[in-house]
């Protein structure tokens, strides 16, 4: 069982990305958070880790994730290897710190697709 946890306030794209994690594995649990609040919370309390972890960096406006990244290295950097961020911001994905798996939108499905199975083999 694969357990997927997308953190993102645009509901098409919980869907987009829905349809391709469910394409790529098939034995799949989903979970969503809509905030970045919310998503702290399910990675402080839940049972078992995360297989991936997919991130909006708007979530983050104005610091590019930087707040988040830096709660997850001081508390979480067990899951760092496990987490694509995703930007609108082609800028913002090359000037990220740390070598963190990034895609941007519009997503290439290839892309995506390696980027997400890449970061499920950590």
């Amino acid at each position: 069982m694969v357990r997927v946890l997308i953190a993102d306030n645009d509901l098409d794209s919980h869907e987009l990305i829905d349809d391709l994690i469910e394409i790529n594995f098939r034995d799949v649990t989903i979970e969503r958070a809509l905030t970045k609040e919310s998503f702290l919370v399910k990675i402080g309390t839940a049972a078992s880790s995360y297989n991936l972890i997919l991130f909006n960096l708007d979530l983050e406006k104005g610091n590019e994730g930087e707040g988040v990244i830096a709660y997850l290295e001081a508390n979480h950097p067990d899951i760092l290897g496990r987490i694509v961020f995703i930007t609108l911001d082609q800028q913002a994905a090359v000037s990220m710190k740390g070598g963190y798996a990034v895609v941007t939108r519009p997503f290439s499905i290839d892309h995506f697709v390696e980027v997400v199975q890449k970061a499920c083999a950590f």
